[in-house]
């Protein structure tokens, strides 16, 4: 009997065995497809986010319309009114007294565009703005001193992008092929 009831102990066991790797088995294939599931939805969502970030590079690549009625999309309507606050703030600009102080003029000079740089100091994508409200404009030379000829003139509020700094100076786009310095006293850098 001893014998017997041995066997039956042993078969249980083995059948406990078998019930439990089944078990495991299962749970192994419901985590598995659980996961494979969740990375899935993953990847379809970044996958629409990639393709929304494509529609919008392409959005920003397109030219602004001027006054079309058609075209009113929120990206172009921020850009057109970021043109406009430009504007009136160059004719706000040129129709305010300014301080003949520090190299600041009574009159806006004329803007002739210089050389793009040549070869210039690698800062990384820096910018400067003016420093103080009370210079709502700062002019920006030819050269790296205040006597030279005036290109421009840097607008309060407005960030610049700098590519060299020396002797107390900045050399900073005013646009697109309109490079300038500008003294470090009148501005603070980002």
């Amino acid at each position: 009997m001893d014998e017997l009831s041995l066997k039956e102990i042993d078969i249980k066991k083995i059948l406990i065995f078998i019930a439990i790797f089944f078990a495991s088995l299962w749970i192994y294939s419901s985590v598995k497809n659980y996961f494979q599931n969740y990375f899935s939805r993953i990847e379809k969502k970044q996958e629409e986010i990639m393709n929304e970030l494509k529609n919008v590079k392409a959005e920003l690549n397109k030219p602004i319309q001027q006054n079309s009625q058609s075209d009113s999309t929120p990206l172009s309507l921020i850009q057109e009114v970021g043109k406009m606050k430009e504007d009136i703030s160059k004719l706000k600009d040129e129709v305010a007294n300014k301080d003949d102080v520090l190299g600041l003029l009574n009159s806006v000079p004329s803007l002739t565009p210089l050389l793009t740089p040549t070869k210039t100091e690698s800062t990384g994508l820096r910018f400067v703005t003016i420093s103080n409200s009370k210079w709502q404009t700062v002019d920006v030379f030819a050269d790296k001193k205040s006597s030279s000829r005036i290109v421009g003139q840097a607008l309060y509020n407005k960030m610049y992008p700098y590519t060299k700094r020396e002797d107390g100076y900045y050399y900073i786009e005013l646009s697109n092929n309109l490079y300038g310095w500008i003294h470090n006293q009148f501005v603070k850098e980002y």
